[in-house]
């Protein structure tokens, strides 16, 4: 167990904090006051503490910054903040109150318990999660499994992935709660839950939300997780949350996997959620480019291919001396100038 006090500064990487028991204490696997704890491809799991904090406690100004800083990683799970619990207390991976921070970007916040915030808890202190995966955490006291941000706690975050939030990954937990607090989510997917987010007030856009949530860009269709009972979040080759937003802030997702990969929508290439799903490899071992139907770069291909079809039929029923030479003059006018019509209206 790590015990930070007083302006202290620990930078960690490749380092395991785990299988810590802090009874009748808070801080399972660390403790910060008014310091900083930098975790760079570290895992902090399987800690526990009785009261707050299974994972981390952090007070008094202190902050929990958790990444991949330079190493490289392939696949998914280099940075976890996992199966930690706070018994009777709030935030089973990590607590954070008076005005204590907690970065989280490209990390795994899986299988975490307790009352309150069964993944996070935070009061009176900003989070910023980035690429980052809340999962299968679970608050047995049914507020915020995933996340609980409590009065004046603050979120800012961009491509995370909430899902399945409650004991042994149901999909009747509670995502996001919040009491007297604000969220800032952009490009993100909460999904398996009964509730997403308590509050409807909050700042959300170009994200898929169960339910449904305001905002620019927000869709809700399931995002089709690969295998959610398996803890495998990663998209289907056919979810609708690839190819969804046109923002270019972060080039790697959670497994540090180049962001963007287009699969059919060049003008917003960046996919929903902590996850961009991997190109498509076609037999010459080039990736493979799907075109939709409701693009307008597809509609420019199969326009002229839908009206040769059409005039090839009017002219071989012509030649087959079943329809007069006047009335395919006339259609093939049409055929046309509707097309042309249909085109000019898909440019728009």
């Amino acid at each position: 167990m790590e015990y930070l006090i007083d302006q202290s500064y620990v930078e960690l990487s490749l380092v395991l904090f785990g299988e810590v028991h802090r009874p009748s204490a808070v801080g399972g696997g660390a403790y910060l006051d008014d310091s900083d704890l930098w975790g760079d491809h570290s895992y902090i799991y399987h800690n526990r503490a009785d009261d707050d904090g299974g994972g981390v406690y952090a007070t008094n100004s202190s902050l929990l910054d958790m990444d991949l800083g330079a190493y490289a990683c392939a696949g998914p799970r280099c940075s976890q903040l996992s199966d930690n619990t706070a018994t009777t207390g709030y935030g089973g991976g990590a607590y954070a109150l008076d005005d204590s921070e907690i970065d989280l970007r490209q990390t795994f916040v899986e299988n975490n318990q307790a009352n309150l915030g069964g993944g996070l808890y935070a009061s009176q202190s900003p989070l910023y999660l980035d690429n980052t995966l809340l999962a299968r955490n679970n608050a047995t006291g049914s507020a915020g499994d995933g996340l609980r941000l409590y009065t004046g706690a603050t979120l800012t975050g961009m491509y995370n992935t909430f899902a399945h939030n409650d004991a042994g990954g149901a999909a009747t937990g509670r995502a996001i709660d919040l009491f007297s607090a604000t969220l800032d989510l952009q490009i993100s997917v909460i999904w398996g839950h009964a509730s997403s987010l308590s509050d409807a007030a909050q700042t959300v856009t170009c994200s898929d939300i169960q339910g449904g949530y305001a905002g620019s860009g927000n869709i809700n269709a399931d995002p089709l997780f690969i295998d959610p009972s398996a803890a495998n979040f990663h998209l289907q080759h056919t979810s609708p949350a690839i190819d969804q937003c046109a923002a270019a802030y972060q080039t790697y997702d959670f497994d540090n996997e180049l962001r963007p990969i287009i699969y059919a929508r060049p003008a917003t290439p960046y996919d929903m959620g902590a996850d961009e799903a991997s190109a498509r490899v076609g037999i010459n071992g080039s990736a493979c480019v799907v075109w939709i139907a409701s693009d307008r770069v597809a509609w420019e291909f199969a326009l002229p291919m839908m009206g040769a079809a059409i005039v090839g039929g009017f002219m071989g029923a012509h030649w087959a001396q079943k329809i007069p030479a006047w009335i395919v003059r006339w259609m093939v006018i049409a055929i046309g100038f509707s097309l042309a019509g249909f085109y000019f209206l898909k440019r728009m």
